[in-house]
């Protein structure tokens, strides 16, 4: 698919039963497709887990993004607790409080919305690879109202041979120098490659250690977690702060009214309450600033996950070749005495049978080394990728404290202005009486 289609969740529907569809909008800019421009599409969830497992089926070494979980609502419940009991509670009915707590309707809305932003990001990552673009099943799923699934037969969705046969030709071209289906292999009066460097080469992609996969999704989701905490403790001592300014707030507030003496301190207690009152009311939407930094260390923390998929997916790719190549094993002496005599004698058929025996004895190790090509290339991409997502989010985070602390200090200077004034007028008073 082109570069210049782009893909936005743009809203959701409810259908007559209740299910939840979501709008996918597709704007696209091709011949291939008439030049339709914007296309809309409307997909149910189980359709997004259905894509995601047949491409994870297809594409075992490729890191996909994970799906946000279908019902979250306990960290939904979570946020609207913050909400509710980081205004004052003591003005809302039990009524009114209960109605907010639990709503179901603004529960759903709540995660549905995030579930929007999140199949969004979903599908962008998917069309800005260049494997995952260009997939029948991906194409259909964004441009087909109807069955989109015409080239999902079953579950593991598997690639054409046509298609895994010219993949594993390309990359073997680029990776090891052999071609399997061009040159003098794919006569019938072939000869083996007699330069067996390639191995070697070979190795130097198949060493790879799957653990290290493993062990970054773990170091992922430890270092969110972390980043989680502190963002939770920040807005712990931040509440506590808003309390404490509203509570002074109010009682300054209520003794300008008792102050009658024409000093000019009810003035001045009454403005420094209103001071303290609109510092507290910066808290208010603590939790509406937070929920992007939440949102999208949520979305990378769970990357641990499909780092885990593709650490899986490369040992059973190793243990099958494995297999392979242990039943097809060829001594080396036999092997170095089969490919000269297949280079001696190349119209010979005994020696064009060796060939193709040598060829399928290395078939597995050059199949292992595509494997791990591809999940180089993947974890390169993808920490590229990660680093600038991690950077934004700390830029982002590190930017809403500072503007939080920026409004602060004008606050705080306001208050401490007028206090000031106020004890410099009673210093006044007191000099000329």
């Amino acid at each position: 698919m082109s570069q210049r289609t782009t893909v936005r969740v743009r809203d959701f529907e409810r259908s007559a039963g209740g299910h939840v569809y979501y709008v996918i909008e597709v704007n696209v800019n091709e011949r291939s497709v008439g030049n339709k421009g914007l296309l809309s599409v409307n997909r149910r969830y189980s359709d997004f887990d259905t894509l995601r497992r047949a491409l994870r089926n297809a594409y075992p070494t490729c890191i996909l993004p994970p799906l946000p979980e279908k019902t979250d609502l306990f960290n939904v419940v979570r946020q609207r607790v913050d909400s509710v009991f980081t205004k004052a509670v003591g003005s809302l009915s039990s009524a009114q409080l209960i109605d907010q707590f639990l709503s179901p309707g603004q529960l759903d809305a709540s995660s549905i919305a995030y579930r929007c932003r999140s199949l969004e990001a979903f599908l962008r990552y998917i069309l800005s690879h260049h494997r995952l673009c260009c997939d029948a099943l991906v194409l259909n799923f964004l441009r087909y109202e109807g069955d989109w699934t015409t080239h999902l037969t079953h579950l593991p969705y598997n690639l054409s041979a046509d298609c895994c046969e010219s993949v594993a030709s390309t990359a073997l071209s680029v990776d090891s120098g052999i071609n399997f289906n061009q040159g003098p292999s794919s006569t019938e009066n072939s000869t083996c490659p007699t330069d067996f460097s390639s191995r070697i080469h070979v190795h130097v992609f198949t060493n790879i250690r799957p653990h290290l996969l493993k062990d970054r999704g773990s170091a992922l989701k430890a270092a969110f977690k972390h980043l989680d905490a502190t963002q939770k403790r920040l807005t712990t001592i931040s509440t506590h702060a808003h309390r404490l300014h509203q509570n002074y707030a109010e009682a300054l507030c209520q003794w300008s009214s008792h102050e009658r003496e024409p000093t000019g301190l009810a003035d001045v207690f009454q403005t420094v309450g209103h001071g303290l009152a609109s510092y507290s009311s910066l808290m208010d939407t603590a939790n509406e600033e937070d929920a992007e930094v939440a949102e999208r260390s949520v979305l990378c923390a769970s990357y641990g996950v499909s780092l885990t998929e593709v650490h899986e997916a490369y040992l059973n790719i190793q243990k099958c070749s494995g297999s392979v190549r242990r039943s097809n094993r060829i001594p080396p002496a036999q092997m170095d005495r089969e490919s000269t005599a297949s280079v001696d004698h190349q119209d010979d058929k005994s020696g064009s049978d060796s060939a193709k025996q040598i060829k399928k004895t290395l078939q597995p190790e050059f199949d292992l080394a595509i494997a791990g090509r591809e999940v180089l290339d993947e974890v390169l991409q993808f920490e590229a990728l990660h680093s600038a997502d991690l950077r934004s989010i700390f830029h982002l985070f590190a930017c809403l404290q500072f503007r939080r602390a920026e409004r602060c200090l004008r606050i705080w200077e306001r208050i401490h202005a007028r206090l000031q004034n106020a004890a410099n007028q009673l210093s006044a008073s007191k000099f000329h009486s």
